[in-house]
């Protein structure tokens, strides 16, 4: 018989080992790395992309766009967007357990997302890196807001015909990654037009063709937290070789007084 020292450690190390989970607006989170190893799920970050495998199951989850999830190549949107909390990244814990056949245990009786002494709990998904501070108020003239022109060539391609669409979202955009980004001397004044435009001339200068280019629609979503995320369409050669017809995406964010980017064609 074990003795009861003995069933106690076993059973705090059996506590130990499952997921963190937290309840915000209704919705049920649980830590992804500790939820991967638990089931035995491998866990790719790409530039806040996130790709989960296990077995013959693959869930790709695209950084702020849960609508645009999808499982084995099939559509499976998410109930929330994957966001941050508390240093990890967290995953909707209901959608992720179905999309692997596991048993749904997601419920609202779980702690709540741990909040500072004296804070107040957010109404939103945390932010993964801190807002800019508001400009102070000056009696100066407001800056000339410059513009960004399309490539020449690339201007004829998306034309009027084809209108750089705005959508301003109402939440702040959940946050994003820029491991993989870098720096940038795009001003703040930019319209949202405009970072849509950098966006299509950085992915027009990586094509190997780009004669053989077929852009798409353009679309920009502007957050109210100073993120823009651009996403289009293009058919050509990349900078391989490859014939292509796929989504890419430009993410910029005013930062401590940075603007950051990062961009790629979406897998």
């Amino acid at each position: 018989m074990r003795s009861l020292g003995a069933l106690l450690v076993a059973t705090l190390c059996s506590a130990a080992a499952a997921a963190t989970t937290y309840t915000q607006n209704g919705v049920e989170y649980v830590n992804l790395q500790e939820f991967a190893q638990e089931n035995g799920i491998t866990s790719r970050n790409q530039g806040g992309d996130l790709t989960l495998t296990k077995g013959n199951i693959t869930l790709f989850l695209p950084v702020g766009m849960p609508e645009a999830a999808t499982r084995n190549g099939q559509p499976a949107p998410l109930s929330a967007r994957v966001t941050n909390i508390g240093g990890a990244i967290v995953v909707p814990l209901m959608d992720v357990q179905r999309a692997f056949g596991l048993k749904v245990t997601a419920s609202l009786s779980k702690a709540p997302v741990p909040v500072a002494s004296g804070a107040t709990k957010p109404s939103t998904p945390l932010v993964l890196m801190p807002a800019p501070k508001p400009a102070p108020t000056t009696s100066a003239p407001p800056p000339t807001t410059p513009t960004i022109a399309l490539n020449a060539e690339l201007r004829t391609k998306i034309g009027a015909t084809k209108p750089i669409e705005v959508v301003y979202e109402k939440k702040p955009f959940p946050g994003y990654d820029f491991t993989y980004g870098s720096k940038t001397s795009l001003p703040l004044t930019l319209k949202p037009e405009d970072f849509a435009a950098h966006c299509a001339n950085l992915v027009f200068a990586r094509l190997k063709s780009p004669a053989t280019a077929n852009f798409g629609a353009v679309r920009v979503y502007a957050y109210p937290n100073n993120y823009w995320v651009t996403v289009g369409l293009v058919d050509a050669q990349n900078s391989y070789g490859a014939l292509i017809r796929d989504e890419y995406r430009c993410v910029n964010a005013y930062v401590n007084g940075v603007v950051w980017h990062s961009w790629d064609f979406v897998k």
